[in-house]
């Protein structure tokens, strides 16, 4: 590990925020504890929408038209493998201009497009609830429990 990331792995430097890392403010501080929660639930469904509820069954639907009706367990993988790789290309990637932060990236980048992968596959098998569910449990976990009370970031 890069003796320049903290123990925790929030910090480039000693008292340097996120934007240090991204170039972006950090976003887990939004006041007190019922706003973090609140926030973190709304844009789940934003994200769970853009990212699954229209591009999945929308593309199966066309999919399913062009390949009349065949090969639709093998149209959901592909389309659940690159509908998974919509969140971590946009947001992870952007560690990779700064230097020394590869090894960094890639491991989230992994980590969030399991996740994603993940919930594809949730939504698939139980719907979009369930996705919705996962989605907002690691929010919880990542984004108001550590990174409003643990990291400090």
């Amino acid at each position: 590990m890069s003796p320049a990331l903290s123990a925790s792995g929030c910090r480039i430097a000693r008292g340097s925020p996120r934007r240090d890392v991204t170039g972006q403010p950090t976003f887990n501080a939004l006041g007190p504890f019922p706003g973090p929660l609140l926030f973190y639930s709304g844009g789940t469904i934003i994200v769970e929408v853009f990212y699954r509820l229209l591009p999945i069954p929308l593309l199966m639907w066309i999919a399913g038209l062009v390949l009349r009706g065949r090969g639709a367990k093998q149209t959901f993988w592909v389309l659940a493998g690159i509908t998974s790789l919509i969140e971590p290309a946009t947001q992870d990637l952007v560690a990779l201009q700064r230097p020394g932060l590869a090894a960094a990236a890639g491991s989230v980048f992994v980590i969030d497009y399991a996740l994603n992968l993940v919930q594809a596959v949730m939504f698939r098998r139980l719907g979009f609830l369930a996705a919705i569910l996962t989605r907002v449990a690691t929010y919880v976990v990542w984004h108001v429990i550590y990174g409003n009370y643990i990291c400090v970031c």
